[in-house]
């Protein structure tokens, strides 16, 4: 069952940081392909679908109780992945993934104000709206 969250300014939130690690996983995946230099492509692109994966099963009614499920879970497959490939750069990716987002939360989405908030989420539903 879900739980609502307490405030419409975390709702705001918490749609946010949905939004942001599909955003996230979607660029990275793409680098990760583009990367003629890149290692173990096959590997961390498996990651980077397993994060997203994961990170879209998570119910929670705030941000930051999302994003400490979110580590977990992560840490979690992170030590028990199994991914083909030499270098094992799945067990990087998720790594990446994580401190990236955890970064942005704490230094760019913690600062923004309401308006900001209100702002980003209208921004994300005309996204939406003209791809439909």
């Amino acid at each position: 069952m879900k739980t609502k969250p307490d405030t419409f300014t975390e709702k705001l939130r918490l749609n946010i940081v949905r939004h942001k690690i599909q955003s996230m996983c979607k660029q990275k995946y793409h680098k990760e392909q583009n990367d003629p230099n890149g290692y173990d492509v096959q590997a961390s692109c498996v990651a980077i679908a397993d994060y997203e994966s994961i990170a879209l099963q998570i119910e929670a009614s705030t941000a930051e109780a999302f994003l400490n499920v979110l580590a977990e879970k992560t840490e979690y497959a992170q030590q028990h992945c199994a991914f083909p490939g030499e270098f094992n750069g799945g067990k990087a990716t998720y790594g990446s993934l994580q401190s990236d987002l955890q970064y942005w939360y704490e230094h760019k989405l913690n600062n923004y104000s309401f308006t900001d908030l209100l702002m980003i989420a209208s921004y994300h539903r005309l996204l939406q709206a003209f791809k439909k």
